[in-house]
């Protein structure tokens, strides 16, 4: 499987103020556990990731001492797109799809980035690469409130680069970075 990394920007892996990213996945195959995002490592980072057999999918994010995980109780299909928000606030950590109810958990204690890659569709080092198709990842410092995510989330259908940098309150520092990977059936 194909993935993408960025082993030398620091913006990718998250402030410790806050940070969010969202994007979409659809899966080929659910049989396995597979990573979505992944800059984790000990008890450093971020990793987005489905469960085994299509079973929910799970944000852990680490604060130095421990990792802490929200799960998005689902079951996901085959042949289906799924939009994702994930966020830490400064305190909690959380997860959307599909603009739904959001799930999350206190960090306790404050986001620790690491110094890992940025991987887009597989584990650091290439290791549980995603069996299907991303697109339209971006990610920023800072939060979103609930109608900013629903402005990204845009009934399923994704975002340009120009409509985030125009829609208010998207581009919230300079920091923001998206990426289309030009998927052009999602």
């Amino acid at each position: 499987s194909r993935y993408f990394t960025n082993a030398g920007n620091a913006v990718l892996r998250g402030s410790t103020a806050g940070w969010w990213r969202s994007g979409q996945f659809y899966h080929d195959s659910t049989t396995l556990a597979q990573t979505i995002l992944d800059t984790s490592s000990g008890f450093t980072g971020i990793k987005l990731a489905t469960g085994a057999l299509g079973a929910n999918v799970i944000l852990s994010v680490g604060n130095g001492a421990a990792t802490v995980t929200a799960t998005f109780t689902i079951s996901l299909s085959t042949a289906t797109w799924y939009h994702y928000y994930i966020f830490y606030d400064g305190t909690n950590i959380g997860i959307n799809i599909n603009n739904s109810t959001e799930v999350t958990s206190a960090l306790g204690g404050a986001f620790s980035p690491g110094v890992q890659a940025f991987d887009v569709g597989a584990g650091i080092g290439g290791l549980v690469t995603f069996d299907g198709r991303m697109q339209c990842l971006a990610l920023d410092d800072g939060t979103l409130t609930a109608a900013q995510q629903t402005t990204v989330y845009n009934g399923g259908t994704p975002l340009s680069f120009a409509q985030f940098k125009s829609a208010p309150g998207l581009s919230q520092t300079s920091s923001l970075r998206y990426w289309e990977f030009d998927e052009p059936s999602g």
